[in-house]
C-alpha cells in the first residue's frame, strides 16, 4: 500500500480560497484530503475519522484553532 494513499489529512480554514488551493495542493500529491469550513465542523470530523495530519487556521469565527488542535491531542495523543 502507497503511503500518499492512506494517509488522511484533514484541512480547517474558514476562507475557502486558502482551503481549496491547500486542498488541492495536497490532493495533486496523491492525499486523501477532508475539509473543514471552521472549528465545530472539524470537531464533527474528528469525532467521525481519525487523520494522520490536520492542518489548521488559527483564528476561526467560531472554535479557534487552538481548540480544534487541543481535541487532536486529547483523542491521539501519540
Amino acid at each position: 500500500m502507497d503511503l500518499l494513499s492512506s494517509a488522511s489529512i484533514l484541512v480547517v480554514d474558514d476562507e475557502p480560497h486558502i482551503r481549496d488551493i491547500m486542498t488541492a495542493t495536497l490532493a495533486s500529491d496523491g492525499f486523501q484530503v477532508d475539509t473543514a469550513s471552521g472549528g465545530m465542523e472539524a470537531l464533527g470530523r474528528l469525532a467521525e475519522k481519525r487523520y494522520d495530519l490536520v492542518i489548521c487556521d488559527w483564528m476561526m469565527p467560531d472554535v479557534d484553532g487552538f481548540d480544534v488542535l487541543a481535541e487532536v491531542k486529547r483523542r491521539t495523543p501519540d
